[in-house]
């Protein structure tokens, strides 16, 4: 570098290198007589002897200054004579000057090399700005689908009184009809027949007996009419209303869908913005700690190149005198550079915010489930993909903790589980949570928990859920729908329940009425299927009405043997 440093000022200022040149030459190569001829020097041991040429001149410097300076000398040997000292001191002070501006610059370059860290967190508040927009439509979107589930609840509530007034009203027709019809197989019953003697004692004895009939069948046909017109009025208000609520909750399923995507994009925004910032951070630090020992290397060349301009600032007028003291004055000088390259500090890296609460964490549930009716919390949350290796290193730590859980993504209900009743002994099926089992309430895998299954001597194979076989397709709902003429009066309804079973095949259903519906399809496109079977039952278990709760068990009741529900099928490659 110092040799390249000596190029350039040579190159730039070629008339007091001649000068100094001149000067060195005339120095070394005065006539033996001259007085000027001879000059001193001290070698290694401290001998002072005399000097002989500019290479002695070099030689009785510090060795790592000698290279330097025969570098500088060896420019001056190919000059022409000519100069004087102080040509030759001007000089040597340009180089100096070119030293005390290169620490300059080095400090400017190493200050900037600050800029790009700064930019990193300027570029991440930017991105955070501009994630609010999507984290306030997260809001909006819980804030509608709060409000969509709250009337889904309502609707629900009304449906159901309805159905309770249907099915006293049912009882009422029943018990009306029954007499109804124990009259009329009595009037049929009925009968009188003239055995001779007085005719009009006769016909007195038949208006007794049938004048209290008629009075009686009149009375029990209208009851049994107006029973049955009633049964039927609240039927029709019973169905009109359930059609509400069922096309609620297709609605609020749609708003539930776009809820926890926005609010996976959002959570996903946050992860990428705080990921970027990170490295942008550590690569530019890097770079800038790259640049400081660069420019470390090469301040110890400047040192060194500082050093010998000082010696022969120091030596130049001893040349040609017998001035032992000074010389070695100017030997023993360390000359010590007195310049350093300034270190701006490094600003100490931003904190970036992850959003924590996202689509398949307990805190995401907490915010927007939660607050929902116990009769209207939606479907199963879906998990943002994504966001796993943010919060779920393993699949044995993506289990829900606690006992009695919902089975989480990925996993089933088993056969034998089914919706906790929380009554009783508190064991089995009778113990509380949201889904049951025979080991319950053992179930938490949790070694923390209370019930963690290992202290009851059961294993993570006696829990109420299991991994789901591996799927290759998806379905979509509410788009996926039951249709035919014995669906909602000929008008489709969505397909709320649905449950892989294995390879390509699903089990499929909704609840209309008094009845649960089901059907089992293979899939072979995304809107293409093979029929398998079908089933609908007016007496099943509660729970197979819940998505957590829906078990292949559900899978029973009457057999139409015939594609009774036809799908309309959308589905997708898992």
């Amino acid at each position: 570098m110092l040799r390249q440093l000596l190029h350039d000022c040579a190159m730039s200022h070629s008339k007091a290198l001649s000068i100094l040149t001149l000067f060195l030459l005339n120095v070394g190569g005065l006539a033996a007589n001259s007085p000027m001829r001879r000059s001193i020097s001290v070698d290694a041991d401290g001998k002072t002897t005399e000097l002989q040429s500019l290479i002695d001149l070099a030689n009785i410097l510090p060795g790592e200054e000698t290279e330097a300076t025969q570098s500088l000398l060896m420019l001056a040997a190919n000059t022409p004579p000519g100069s004087s000292k102080d040509a030759m001191l001007a000089f040597i002070s340009d180089l100096k000057a070119k030293v005390t501006s290169w620490y300059s610059d080095a400090t400017t370059t190493l200050e900037k090399s600050i800029d790009p860290i700064r930019q990193c967190a300027t570029t991440k508040e930017d991105q955070v700005t501009r994630s609010l927009t999507q984290k306030d439509t997260c809001t909006a979107k819980s804030d509608e689908h709060t409000v969509c589930r709250k009337e889904e609840s309502e609707l629900l509530i009304a449906a159901e009184h309805l159905k309770a007034q249907m099915a006293e009203k049912k009882e009422i027709m029943d018990t009306e009809c029954k007499i109804f019809s124990d009259v009329e197989a009595e009037a049929k019953a009925a009968t009188a027949s003239y055995g001779g003697g007085d005719e009009e004692s006769y016909l007195e004895r038949v208006c007794d007996e049938f004048g209290g009939l008629l009075p009686r069948y009149e009375d029990a046909k209208e009851k049994c009419t107006t029973a049955k017109a009633e049964h039927v009025r609240v039927s029709g208000l019973y169905e009109k209303a359930h059609t509400k609520y069922t096309l609620q909750v297709t609605t609020c399923n749609a708003i539930q869908i776009k809820l926890d995507v926005v609010c996976c994009k959002y959570a996903l925004v946050t992860k990428d913005t705080c990921d970027s910032y990170g490295t942008c951070y550590e690569e530019r630090v890097a770079e800038h700690n790259s640049l400081k020992e660069e420019l470390k290397r090469e301040a110890g060349a400047q040192e060194v190149a500082w050093r010998v301009f000082k010696r022969i600032e120091c030596l130049l007028p001893l040349l040609g005198t017998d001035d032992h003291e000074g010389i070695e004055l100017c030997r023993k000088n360390t000359h010590q550079d007195p310049h350093s390259i300034g270190e701006p500090a490094i600003p100490p890296q931003d904190s970036c915010t992850v959003e924590a609460a996202y689509p398949g964490t307990d805190g995401f549930y907490t915010a927007h489930y939660a607050p929902l009716p116990d009769n209207a919390k939606g479907e199963p949350v879906a998990k943002c993909v994504g966001m796993g290796a943010q919060a779920q290193a393993t699949a044995p730590a993506a289990l829900p903790s606690g006992s009695n859980m919902a089975a989480p993504s990925g996993y089933v209900a088993k056969a034998g589980s089914a919706q906790c009743r929380c009554r009783g002994s508190g064991w089995g099926l009778d113990s509380c949570g949201s889904l049951c089992c025979a080991a319950s309430p053992y179930t938490d895998p949790d070694p923390s928990g209370k019930y963690y299954y290992g202290k009851n001597g059961k294993t993570e194979a006696d829990m109420c859920y299991e991994r789901a076989a591996t799927q290759a397709w998806t379905i979509l709902t509410p788009d996926t729908t039951f249709g035919g003429p014995w669906i909602n009066f000929g008008t489709p309804l969505p397909v709320t329940l649905k449950l892989h079973q294995e390879g390509d095949e699903w089990m499929l259903g909704l609840v209309e009425g008094p009845y649960l519906k089901l059907v089992k399809i293979r899939i072979t496109g995304e809107t293409t299927h093979e029929w398998i079977a079908t089933r609908y039952d007016n007496t099943y278990d509660r729970a197979c009405a819940v998505q957590v709760t829906f078990t292949l068990e559900c899978f029973k009741g009457t057999d139409p043997a015939k594609d009774a529900y036809p799908v309309s099928l959308k589905a997708k490659k898992a």
